[in-house]
């Protein structure tokens, strides 16, 4: 049993910490590693995924990853980065068939990597609106909104350079801009 004032230091420990301790079979850093994460990285499948059942196994598959790493965990690499490097690898593999197949097709709109109809986006939020964008687009506009990691982490974990990761978040954004200011409900007040 965890105390008040111990469980103050895990969450107050950063997340390498939290693994190292993990690594030593302390449970409770799992938990609060677990508490920290699971928010974000459930949202960041589930904005990209269609198939619930899809984004629910691919989280799953993070966390028992998360659990394999433990004793090998060094803390080179900031916790947070090698969770999403590994997360963006899952979603690659189940978002590759789709891609191929989608690619030898034409595409409907608003389809994984077809950018709908910009403008258009049909309701009266962002997340409507971001559902429309292209695929890396979303990513880097999600790992920037929700996640809040900086343009050098966005690359690093998607491994694409800082440049290239600084154009699909600006390229994403403005198309975002675009679609808000263009959607008739939200610029019926303007």
């Amino acid at each position: 049993m965890v105390n008040d004032w111990q469980m103050d230091v895990f969450t107050a420990g950063t997340d390498e910490w939290l693994m190292q301790q993990y690594a030593l079979g302390n449970a409770t850093a799992f938990e609060v590693l677990y508490e920290r994460h699971s928010g974000h990285l459930f949202r960041y499948f589930h904005h990209q995924l269609d198939d619930a059942e899809l984004v629910n196994c691919v989280f799953q598959q993070v966390w028992q990853w998360v659990v394999a790493q433990a004793p090998v965990f060094t803390g080179e690499q900031p916790f947070a980065i090698g969770l999403y490097c590994y997360a963006h690898k899952l979603l690659i593999t189940h978002l590759c068939p789709l891609l191929i197949v989608n690619s030898r097709q034409r595409l409907p709109k608003g389809s994984l990597n077809d950018g709908g109809d910009i403008g258009q986006c049909g309701a009266h939020d962002i997340r409507a609106c971001l559902s429309h964008l292209p695929w890396l687009q979303k990513e880097a506009v999600i790992l920037q909104g929700e996640m809040a990691f900086s343009i050098e982490d966005i690359g690093a974990i998607v491994g694409i350079t800082v440049s290239s990761a600084e154009r699909r978040l600006g390229f994403g954004i403005q198309q975002l801009r675009q679609q808000l200011i263009e959607t008739p409900v939200l610029n019926k007040f303007a």
